[in-house]
């Protein structure tokens, strides 16, 4: 700040400099004239007197027009310079508190127990960016706004190289999911639906979607646009409006079905930015919600509806697929941070399923410490828990298939090694239905850390059998074939598979939830069976 306000108060002395070489320019001008009219002898001395006059009025013009220019440049950058410092110093305080809660690259889990209480699905802004996690992975430092590499004093050079144009894209130093790059000089967007804001019974607050004229107008022309059926008519109608949502979610729709996923993840990027341009003043992911039952919130919750045409529908899809674009270009990272916003504006009702991403976004990015967070204090922050319900519904890996699965091969991720067999003698009853009664033994704790992997493991096989043999066959294990290599057993998996609780494990479900939970495990296979494959070929 004080650089900068030396280099503006800098400005009009360089304009005065300026000026005065002008003036001095004209008078140099003005003299030669006179000593070559001199010098000639063809004028005489009233001519001569006439023409200094004329040059002394031409200097005298020059420096006046001169110094409004100036002026007008020095005001402009004034301007643009308080305007720079506005977006700096709101980035700097961001980043400052985003550091001094969870340090520079720490894990979730571990973060939030260093600092305080631990808060389920915490948000980073600096993990919404796909820059940043490409650096995590080749190497290098790890940013907190969207355009780190360049500092304050380059930033106000190029602000005043660019001109005009800088006013029109200084608001995408606020982004955080969609960060444009100098080749993409988008402007803000007038046509979006408008986020509103509202407070719960108890004082919290809630954001709610309502069409505005312009959203109105622009969806009927779409209506009317995707009567014909015409791939290309669309493409011109969003060459006309290149920021209407509904009309770019179905054009990413129509290159998915072309195989043309990259095109697509395009489209639904420009989709999230025209998005977040209208989030609401009061909509902030890195802040708390501060009152209610959830005061550990981010402050995004959403006042969902059941209305087919409710306006936020669009708002969830498009997050909902840049999430799986952004993992399905191998962003797992940035893909889980996009999970959890959604899950922290849904939960308890979750309408987009993203529950079942979460533990696989975790294993993919390697978030070991935040999946077991998660699985422990989601239920309980997002209301996932009925008053009177049994003990095992207040933890995820008790309740979901892919969760137990996941938390227990997260453990053995996280060992970077091979399971330590001889460990399984420390594992007590108590250990493995931890959780699952009002008076946990709590005995885990007392296990080494090569013996806590195996309790979490046999919970998840004890709970959900069901599960065992989709990973299986996704592994590529036949049921004639032997126990892994450094296993002691040496009974085979059809054997194995045809003994309890595997053997009746179709009857040995969930009353209610029996058939969701075989879904889940089908889903789980296809989705993670590539990470337990190392493990049991």
């Amino acid at each position: 700040a004080l650089c900068s306000d030396s280099e503006s108060e800098s400005a009009p002395e360089e304009g005065s400099g300026c000026a005065a070489n002008a003036a001095s320019s004209a008078t140099s001008t003005s003299r030669g004239a006179t000593c070559e009219a001199a010098a000639q002898g063809g004028e005489g001395s009233k001519n001569g007197r006439a023409r200094r006059r004329k040059a002394a009025g031409r200097g005298s013009k020059a420096v006046v027009v001169q110094n409004e220019k100036d002026a007008s440049a020095g005001a402009e950058g004034e301007e643009e310079s308080d305007e720079e410092l506005k977006l700096l110093e709101s980035s700097v305080q961001e980043a400052q508190a985003e550091r001094d809660a969870f340090g520079d690259d720490a894990e979730v889990g571990a973060a939030s127990a260093a600092t305080g209480p631990r808060k389920a699905l915490a948000l980073r802004r600096a993990d919404f960016s796909m820059d940043n996690e490409r650096r995590r992975v080749i190497g290098g430092s790890i940013g907190v706004g969207a355009d780190t590499s360049s500092g304050p004093r380059s930033r106000r050079t190029m602000t005043r190289q660019r001109g005009g144009a800088e006013g029109r894209i200084a608001h995408h130093r606020r982004l955080f999911l969609v960060t444009p790059t100098a080749e993409e000089p988008w402007a803000r967007p007038d046509d979006c639906i408008a986020m509103t804001a509202d407070s719960d019974g108890f004082g919290a607050a809630i954001f709610d979607f309502e069409d505005t004229p312009q959203s109105s107008r622009l969806l009927e022309q779409l209506r009317e646009c995707l009567q014909a059926q015409d791939p290309n008519l669309l493409q011109h109608f969003l060459q006309r409006n290149q920021f209407c949502v509904d009309g770019l979610l179905t054009l990413a729709d129509y290159f998915r079905g072309q195989s043309s996923h990259e095109q697509a993840f395009q489209i639904v990027r420009l989709a999230v930015y025209a998005l977040e341009c209208n989030f609401n003043p009061a909509f902030s992911p890195f802040s708390e919600t501060g009152v209610g039952p959830a005061a550990l919130r981010p402050r995004v919750a959403l006042k969902l509806s059941g209305e087919a045409e409710w306006p936020g529908w669009s708002w969830l899809r498009a997050l909902w697929l840049y999430m799986r674009g952004l993992a399905n270009q191998g962003m797992h990272r940035t893909a889980l941070e996009v999970c959890k916003l959604l899950l922290a504006a849904t939960l308890p009702r979750d309408p987009t399923h993203s529950l079942p991403y979460l533990d696989f976004l975790c294993l993919r990015s390697r978030q070991f410490d935040a999946l077991f967070t998660y699985a422990e204090l989601i239920p309980t922050e997002y209301g996932l828990v009925a008053d009177g319900s049994p003990p095992a519904t207040a933890r995820l890996d008790l309740a979901l298939p892919s969760f137990a699965y996941s938390v227990a091969l997260a453990g053995f991720m996280k060992a970077g090694s091979a399971p330590d067999l001889a460990a399984l003698n420390e594992v007590c009853i108590a250990d493995v239905t931890e959780g699952m009664k009002a008076a946990p033994g709590g005995a885990s704790e007392e296990l080494s850390a090569a013996a806590v992997v195996h309790p979490r493991m046999m919970r998840a096989l004890l709970v959900f059998p069901l599960a065992l043999r989709p990973l299986l066959d996704e592994a590529g294990v036949s049921d004639h074939g032997s126990a892994p290599g450094g296993s002691s057993s040496r009974v085979p998996w059809g054997e194995l598979l045809g003994q309890p609780p595997f053997s009746d494990a179709a009857d040995f479900r969930h009353e209610a939830h029996g058939s969701v939970h075989g879904r889940l495990c089908l889903a789980y296979a296809k989705r993670c069976g590539a990470l337990w494959r190392a493990d049991l070929s």
